[in-house]
Parts: C-alpha cells; sequence; structure tokens
C-alpha cells in the first residue's frame, strides 16, 4: 500500500470523526426583555444550570461605551440568563450584548450537551419602537397546484 494512500485513509478517518462530533451552534434569541437594570435573553434551548456563569463572558456595548456587566445567571425556566448591568439602559436604547464562550469549560450549554457558541445579540430598551411583520393574503390551506400571492407589511 503506498504511502499516499495510507495517509488517504487516515485523512479520511480524521474527517468522518470531526463530522460526527456537533458544533455547539450560535444562539438565537427567542426573546429578551430589558427592565431597569436587568436584561434577560431567552435563548429557546433548556440550559445546563449546573455549569457556572461567569459575568465577564458578557460584554453590554449601549450607545457607544461599555456598560459593566456585574452579574449573570439562569432564568427561572432554564431558558436564558439574567444580566445584572451596572446601570440601566435609557428609554430607547439600543445595546449590543456580547457573549464568549469560556475555554474552561462552564459557560453556557444545553442539557443535551452541546456548548453554545460566541453570539451577538440586540436588545431594545422599552420606548423603542419594534419592527413588526404582519402577512396579508395567505390561503388557509395549499396543495401545490398553483400558484398563489401573498403581501408581507412592515411597521414599527
Amino acid at each position: 500500500m503506498s504511502i499516499h494512500r495510507i495517509l488517504g485513509r487516515a485523512f479520511l478517518s480524521l474527517g468522518l470523526s470531526l463530522a460526527l462530533l456537533a458544533g455547539a451552534g450560535a444562539a438565537q434569541a427567542a426573546s429578551h426583555a430589558v427592565d431597569g437594570k436587568t436584561v434577560t435573553l431567552d435563548l429557546g434551548h433548556v440550559l445546563d444550570q449546573r455549569k457556572l456563569l461567569d459575568p465577564a463572558d458578557f460584554t453590554v456595548t449601549a450607545s457607544g461605551t461599555a456598560v459593566a456587566v456585574l452579574s449573570a445567571s439562569f432564568t427561572a425556566n432554564g431558558k436564558g440568563v439574567d444580566l445584572g448591568l451596572a446601570r440601566a439602559l435609557a428609554a430607547g436604547e439600543t445595546a449590543a450584548v456580547d457573549y464568549t464562550w469560556p475555554w474552561s469549560g462552564e459557560g453556557l450549554w444545553t442539557v443535551s450537551g452541546y456548548q453554545i457558541d460566541s453570539f451577538t445579540l440586540n436588545v431594545r430598551a422599552p420606548g423603542t419602537p419594534a419592527l413588526t411583520a404582519a402577512f396579508h393574503g395567505l390561503p388557509a390551506a395549499h396543495d401545490g397546484s398553483g400558484l398563489f400571492g401573498f403581501e408581507i407589511r412592515f411597521g414599527e
């Protein structure tokens, strides 16, 4: 057997092994809430609450300046994180919440054993109009036999 063939098999095995290791995936905020000095992120997955959350793994930037994160804890339903901030976000203020997963093995994990990747989520303080979308003219059912039209309306 040639060295090329042996190395090819080794790389094939390595590629298959890596493919079987599922990545953690980026967080998708199902919702967020800002209440005074607390930002609550609902990540939509049941989180492993045996892991330790470090406020240093989160950064918040509002109006171009950093807002210190004083505390980080799991929400009561286990699907999110409450961040305690050094100051309240002003009405209408938008902030970016950054999470950097720690190398320590702690941080955000799902109960099924997947680590949540680093992410950035934008949150809005109360008083900011939210962009909404609504579908109009959708048929109640569609059998795929023909085309149909619908309209998407956006509003703030």
